[in-house]
Order: C-alpha cells, then structure tokens, then sequence
C-alpha cells in the first residue's frame, strides 16, 4: 500500500479529514468527514492527479 507523509500528516492535524487514497491509476483521492465538502467539487472527496494539488484543494473545505 502507497502511502503519502504530507497527507499523513494532513490527516492527522486537520480534523476535516479522514483518509485517502493513492491506490490505482486514477491519481490522489483525499477523504473529508461527514458535514465537510471541496466546493469545486461539490462533494466530500477531493480527487486529483498529485499529491500537491490535493493539498492545494484541501485548504478549500468548508463544512457543508
């Protein structure tokens, strides 16, 4: 299992977050906890092709 430290420790210090995902093909999943969500993506998992840009939309979740 692939595993990131900056979203380890995203996880870890930011409440809003649950988990994630680098599993597969289809890039970096991040998880938010109920009653969070990515406006732009207007739901409460943020998918993008790097780790960086997942970090980049993470400082976008609002509570719903």
């Amino acid at each position: 299992m692939r595993t990131s430290k900056q979203l380890d420790r995203l996880i870890q210090d930011d409440y809003r977050f649950n988990g994630y995902s680098l599993e597969g093909r289809d890039g970096v999943w991040l998880f938010c906890r109920e009653g969070y969500i990515c406006p732009s993506m207007d739901c409460g998992t943020i998918h993008e092709d790097t780790v960086a840009e997942v970090l980049s939309m993470a400082k976008t979740v609002i509570a719903a």
